[in-house]
């Protein structure tokens, strides 16, 4: 499925979830016949053009404010700075002093 399409589906489908009532990864790979990594591939292309797309143990759903996405944005931050810890950590084991880009 082409990109662009399943990302637009993908939203359609997330969009019909809130909070109460996430959808799982594991629907949307059976529904689009997708791996785990093209769905958290796509969901993280949306959220970066600017949909608020939540996550929580339950699964995906579209966020109404920013009180009910703000855990993700907390784990994703999180999960920033754990990366640039460990990619500073390996640098030193070979004692390079190169700075880490914060942004590609």
């Amino acid at each position: 499925m082409k990109k662009i399409l399943l990302k637009a589906n993908i939203l359609e489908r997330v969009k019909l979830h809130r909070q109460d009532s996430p959808v799982y990864s594991a629907e949307l790979e059976r529904l689009f016949d997708i791996t785990g990594a093209e769905v958290r591939d796509s969901v993280r292309e949306l959220r970066r053009e600017g949909y608020p797309i939540a996550n929580s143990s339950n699964g995906y759903y579209y966020a109404d404010s920013f009180e009910q996405i703000r855990n993700t944005v907390e784990d994703l931050e999180g999960r920033a700075s754990s990366m640039l810890k460990t990619a500073s950590a390996l640098r030193k084991t070979f004692n390079r002093n190169i700075q880490i880009p914060l942004f590609k």
